[in-house]
């Protein structure tokens, strides 16, 4: 029996599809290409309100004091942008330095505002907002929300 193969164009289209429908974007809004998803509106990532409850906070603070709320993902620059947003900010056990705009974001340039969250938190944080973007491209707007846990 012979099996029939997938091309990579078209398991891109449907995961695209799938991803619109996940994040509340119509099918037509929705641009793919074999690698990756673009999409019109911004993407939404939701952090869990109570689990991250403290780079939620830092977020918002931040925004209020000037930071931009809708953003660019842009992770390939993120390396650089972190070495230079962190830079004289002391470490402290068991906490990270939490990045508003995040390091991914293209924004986060030239300055992010800092905070210091619980280690665990802010890699969890870190992990949702990767997870959720993995299937965007590059340029792709998005923003994060509180969400429900």
């Amino acid at each position: 029996m012979k099996q029939a193969r997938l091309y990579p164009w078209i398991v891109a289209a449907v995961i695209g599809v799938i991803v619109g429908v996940l994040v509340g974007i119509s099918a037509s809004d929705a641009q793919t290409t074999p690698a990756c998803t673009r999409v019109t509106l911004p993407v939404v990532v939701n952090l869990d309100d109570v689990k991250h409850a403290h780079l939620i906070a830092h977020e918002r603070a931040a925004i209020e004091a000037g930071q931009h709320r809708t953003l660019t993902w842009d992770p390939d620059g993120a390396d650089a942008r972190r070495k230079n947003d962190l830079k004289g900010i002391p470490t402290k056990p068991g906490f990270d330095r939490d990045e508003y705009p995040p390091a991914a974001a293209q924004e986060s340039a030239p300055h992010a505002d800092v905070a210091y969250v619980s280690s665990s938190e802010n890699r969890s944080g870190g992990s949702v907002l990767g997870l959720a973007m993995r299937p965007f491209c590059d340029g792709q707007r998005f923003m994060i929300e509180a969400g429900r846990p």
